[in-house]
């Protein structure tokens, strides 16, 4: 096996915080590339093998403390929901998440596109169509 070549993004000073922070932001590689001059193959390369893990090492080390923190729901329109709180909490309460707050956000898959809905049939009456209008 040959000797793995060190990370050209964090071994740039400012490197580091400037790709993770647009990784962070969801920010395509295609952007991050044109903006901190790094090649796409070396982001992605940084963003499997440095980013994620030390995500991974914050979820893992974070702890979630329902007398301090507050679990909140991001709705798709970019809403909060708060979760109800317990008796015993005694942090801050604002409407909006704060540090330490655990944000559950909402996303859904699109569905399937059907190419021939004459080719659905009904549960009750496999020869029937079903009415597409109400899938």
């Amino acid at each position: 096996m040959g000797r793995e070549k060190p990370c050209s993004v964090c071994t740039r000073p400012g490197g580091r915080e400037a790709v993770d922070a647009l990784l962070e932001q969801k920010t395509p590689m295609a952007e991050i590339a044109k903006l901190t001059g790094f090649s796409k193959s070396s982001i992605g390369r940084h963003a499997q093998k440095h980013f994620a893990r030390a995500k991974a090492e914050e979820v893992k080390t974070g702890r979630y403390d329902s007398c301090q923190n507050v679990m909140w729901t991001r709705r798709l329109d970019g809403t909060f929901f708060r979760w109800p709180t317990p008796r015993r909490f005694h942090g801050t309460l604002g409407d909006r998440p704060g540090p330490g707050d655990v944000v559950l956000t909402l996303q859904f898959e699109q569905p399937a596109i059907i190419k021939n809905p004459k080719a659905l049939v009904s549960d009750q009456h496999p020869s029937a169509p079903i009415d597409t209008d109400r899938i």
